[in-house]
């Protein structure tokens, strides 16, 4: 009788120290096939402002030495490139919209041989390796030196208006909604042409501010002060790029949506789409 009631006691005890242990057991490390890797994001960027090297390849070399790049950066586990496509109100991509890069073919709005597509490219072989491909554009910055020589396709020579200049460089005005309908109708351009997974805004604030030298918005700001506006006045903390993000943000859902229905890539990269938007 006292061995059943004892085999009985023996048997509560055994259940409740294994279950003990279970809760209590630490989390395993993320593995490459375990769902805290597949959540990570490990990008790369690729700048193209300022670099020399790419209007003295040829498409072939480049081809090249773009999957040279990917193969690297895949071996060290990135799984996201950030590639710069707009630097100075221009392309890496073919535009009807802006002209192609001074920094792919060393003039502004000059096309490439073959007119070949740096973007389309990258997207194709980024994910062939599962990778994704994220679109990085400047969204304000037309020239950074005010010394760029804008190709006859360029929208400062049909709307000089909606630029301003400032400590050398040619802006898109923040404060014009104008401007903004712009860019944003690039943004639409690209998610609707192209199987980008993100879009990348960089620089989308004002300029950092120059010793001396106020942003010259004042007159603009004045008057809209006059009819009725409520913004702050200090340089650098205008509610303008407010509105920016406002504007964009419907293009973006335009990406989500595009993201969601596209089901041509693996698994990780569907469940990563999905969320987006």
């Amino acid at each position: 009788m006292y061995i059943k009631y004892f085999r009985f006691l023996v048997a509560i005890l055994f259940c409740a120290i294994t279950s003990c242990s279970t809760v209590r057991e630490k989390p395993r490390p993320a593995t490459s096939t375990g769902k805290e890797a597949k959540r990570e994001f490990r990008g790369a960027w690729i700048q193209t402002a300022f670099q020399g090297e790419y209007k003295d390849m040829t498409p072939a070399r480049m081809k090249k030495d773009f999957i040279r790049k990917l193969n690297y950066l895949q071996a060290c586990g990135i799984n996201a490139i950030i590639f710069q496509v707009r630097p100075e109100a221009d392309a890496f991509y073919k535009s009807d919209i802006e002209p192609w890069s001074r920094f792919f073919t060393g003039e502004q709005g000059v096309a490439p041989a073959g007119e070949f597509d740096p973007m389309a490219f990258l997207i194709q072989e980024c994910h062939k390796r599962n990778m994704e491909f994220h679109a990085w554009l400047n969204p304000y910055r037309a020239s950074t030196a005010g010394n760029t020589r804008f190709a006859d396709s360029h929208i400062y020579h049909k709307h000089p208006e909606w630029f301003v200049t400032y400590n050398k460089q040619i802006l898109f005005d923040p404060g014009l909604p104008e401007s903004r309908q712009f860019i944003c109708r690039v943004v639409r351009d690209i998610v609707g042409r192209y199987d980008v997974d993100a879009i990348h805004m960089d620089d989308y604030f004002y300029p950092y501010p120059a010793a001396g030298m106020p942003f010259p918005d004042d007159n603009r700001l004045a008057k809209r002060i006059q009819r009725g506006a409520k913004e702050r006045l200090a340089p650098g903390e205008r509610e303008y790029p407010d509105p920016g993000i406002e504007t964009y943000h419907p293009a973006h859902q335009a990406l989500g949506t595009l993201r969601y229905q596209s089901l041509r890539h693996l698994p990780q990269q569907e469940k990563h789409r999905r969320r987006i938007g």
